[in-house]
C-alpha cells in the first residue's frame, strides 16, 4: 500500500509543478514578526528613515507558484520582505522561457528561471544577469543519472556501448544527460544509446532490473519516487557535475539592478531567509504555507511531501553562502551546451561570457543576517500558529 500511496503523491507533485503557474499568488503579506535582525536596515536612524519611505516595488516573473515556491510564501508570512521595505508583485508566466523573454522586454524586474532558459536569453543579447543560484547549488540532485545500487558501473564513462533510459526526449533531464556524457568524453546517441522509458516508477524499475537500460536519467521527482518505495540505487556523477549550475537561477534586469541595487540585495536576503526557514524550521514552513495557501493543504500528507521533497533542492552546500554559484562551472557548462544537442536546436550559439552573465558580487551582502535569530523567529511564528 505504501508504494501505491507514494506513487499517487508523486503524480500530485508533478501536477503541482506543471500547473502551479495558474495557482495561488504568494504575494499577500501579513504583519511581520520581530526577527531580531538589524543588518537589513542598519542603525536605528537608518531603519526609521527606511520605514518612512515608500516601499520599492519589484515585479517577479514566475513560471510556478504555490508550494514549489514556498520560500516566497515564508518570506511574506514572516515579514522578511517587509523588513526590507519591499512590495513584491508576482507576475505569473507560462514557464522559464517566457519569464526570460518578458524580463528582457522590461515587463518584469526579476525572474525565476531555469539555467538553460536564462542562458538562451543571454545568448540572444538580453541585458540580464544571474544573481542567485536557486537550484543545484547544494547536495540535492535536480537532474541527474542513477544506476542500480548493485550495478558494476561506477562512472559515466563506463556506459560506453550501453543504454540510458530517460523519461522522454522532451524531458528536462535531456540537456543534463547530454552534458554529463560530454564531460565523460562520450556522445549522446553515438557512444551510448538513449531510450525513453517514461516517468512511472514501475517502468523505470522494470527497465533497470531487466537490463534493458544500464542507467536512468531523470529528475528529483523521479528519484524521490524510487527512494520512497525503497528501490536501491545510487547516483552517477562526472568530474565537473557538482560545479555545474544544473537547476535554476534568479535573473535580474541589468538596468533595474543598477538603479535599485539595495532593493535587489534586500530581495535576495529575504529569499535566502525563506529558504533557510524552509530547511531548518520545517514546522514554520508548514504553518506559513497553510496560512497563505489553505487549499494547497487539502491533503496534508501530499502538501508535506511536496515541502519535504523540494526544500533540500534549494539548500546550498554552506548556509553561509546562499545564492553563491561556481563561475568556473558555468564556463564548462556553457561550453558543453554550445555543442550540437541530441535533439532540437542548440541552447547557446554565441560566445556567452559566464563572468558577465552571472555574478557572486551580491553574495556577501545578501548573507549578512543572523541565522539563529531568524530560526528563533520562525519557531515563534510556528508556535503562535499552533
Amino acid at each position: 500500500m505504501r508504494g501505491h500511496r507514494l506513487a499517487s503523491m508523486i503524480l500530485v507533485v508533478g501536477l503541482v509543478l506543471t500547473l502551479s503557474a495558474c495557482g495561488d499568488d504568494p504575494s499577500s503579506i501579513s504583519e511581520p514578526i520581530d526577527t531580531g535582525d538589524t543588518t537589513a536596515t542598519g542603525d536605528t536612524q537608518a531603519a526609521t528613515t527606511t520605514q518612512a519611505a515608500a516601499p520599492t516595488e519589484i515585479r517577479i516573473l514566475q513560471g510556478s507558484s504555490g508550494l514549489p515556491e514556498a520560500m516566497w510564501i515564508i518570506g511574506d508570512e514572516l515579514g522578511f520582505f517587509e523588513d526590507e521595505n519591499l512590495e513584491l508583485v508576482f507576475e505569473p508566466t507560462e514557464g522559464s522561457a517566457q519569464s526570460v523573454q518578458l524580463l528582457i522586454a522590461g515587463q518584469g524586474d526579476v525572474a525565476t528561471t531555469s539555467t538553460e532558459a536564462f542562458l538562451t536569453g543571454v545568448d540572444a543579447g538580453g541585458d540580464i544577469q544571474g544573481i542567485y543560484q536557486t537550484l543545484g547549488a547544494g547536495e540535492g540532485v535536480v537532474f541527474g543519472m542513477i544506476v542500480r545500487e548493485d550495478s558494476a558501473i561506477q562512472s559515466v564513462d563506463e556506459l560506453t556501448g550501453g543504454t540510458i533510459g530517460i523519461t522522454g526526449f522532451e524531458g528536462g533531464e535531456v540537456p543534463v544527460v547530454n552534458v554529463m556524457l560530454q564531460d565523460a568524453g562520450l556522445t549522446f546517441g553515438v557512444d551510448v544509446d538513449v531510450v525513453p522509458v517514461g516517468d512511472q516508477p514501475a517502468n523505470i524499475i522494470e527497465a533497470l532490473d531487466s537490463g534493458s537500460i544500464d542507467a536512468f536519467g531523470g529528475s528529483a521527482t523521479d528519484f524521490s519516487a524510487l527512494g520512497g518505495i525503497e528501490y536501491p540505487f545510487r547516483y552517477l556523477k562526472t568530474e565537473h557535475y557538482d560545479s555545474f549550475p544544473i537547476g535554476g537561477v534568479l535573473a535580474v534586469s541589468a538596468p533595474f539592478l543598477e538603479s535599485n541595487r539595495d532593493a535587489v540585495v534586500g530581495l535576495l536576503r529575504g529569499y535566502a531567509k525563506g529558504v533557510h526557514v524552509w530547511n531548518t524550521v520545517p514546522e514554520a514552513a508548514a504553518a506559513a504555507t497553510q496560512a497563505a495557501l489553505p487549499e494547497s493543504w487539502a491533503n496534508p500528507e501530499v502538501a508535506q511531501f511536496i515541502l519535504d521533497l523540494l526544500g533540500p533542492l534549494y539548500a546550498p552546500t554552506s548556509t553561509d553562502a546562499y545564492g553563491q554559484t561556481d563561475i568556473d562551472g558555468w564556463v564548462s557548462y556553457i561550453e558543453f551546451l554550445k555543442a550540437a544537442p541530441p535533439v532540437g536546436d542548440p541552447i547557446i550559439e554565441t560566445d556567452v561570457d559566464a563572468n558577465t552573465a552571472v555574478t557572486n558580487e551580491l553574495i556577501p551582502e545578501l548573507n549578512d543576517w543572523d541565522r539563529a535569530a531568524v530560526e528563533d523567529a520562525a519557531r515563534a511564528y510556528a508556535d503562535a500558529a499552533g
